[in-house]
């Protein structure tokens, strides 16, 4: 695997895959100058796969745990949490957030400057690799390793 600024390399992969495959041969990647420019979030390096879940209160919860919760937290972040409401009822039927499947919970480690691409500009990619699925997949399926902060977030 490479690297490239370049957002023309015609060895660059897009997307999310279908099935399963081998990383892709070359990455995208800011350009150092503007990595070393600092970061937005801290610098990560891990990131588990956690599937589509939904996430209440702070706490991301699967399918086999339908039902009411109750919250006792501050709502003041922005992360998708039933905000203001002290119950928050998890049911799967209808539920667009659920249209996927459960991760496979593996922790994937990524190169460096890829790391600091995503904390320098953590929208600058839509997908991302779970090295045990051998897939690309949308970032809101993974969490940032030690944290309930979802990728790209």
């Amino acid at each position: 695997m490479s690297l490239t600024t370049d957002p023309n390399d015609p060895n660059l992969c897009y997307g999310i895959d279908e099935k399963p495959r081998e990383q892709c041969d070359v990455y995208l990647v800011l350009s150092e100058e503007e990595r070393k420019k600092g970061f937005v979030r801290p610098l990560r390096t891990s990131y588990i796969h956690i599937g589509n879940k939904k996430r209440i209160c702070g706490k991301f919860f699967s399918k086999s745990e339908e039902g009411i919760y109750r919250c006792n937290e501050d709502f003041g972040h922005d992360d998708g949490c039933h905000r203001g409401r002290l119950e928050a009822s998890l049911s799967y039927e209808g539920d667009s957030w659920f249209e996927g499947k459960e991760g496979c919970g593996t922790i994937t480690t990524m190169n460096r400057a890829i790391a600091e691409t995503y904390a320098r500009n953590p929208k600058y990619y839509g997908a991302t690799y779970c090295c045990y699925c051998r897939m690309h997949l949308s970032v809101k399926e993974f969490i940032w390793e030690g944290t309930n902060e979802v990728v790209g977030s």
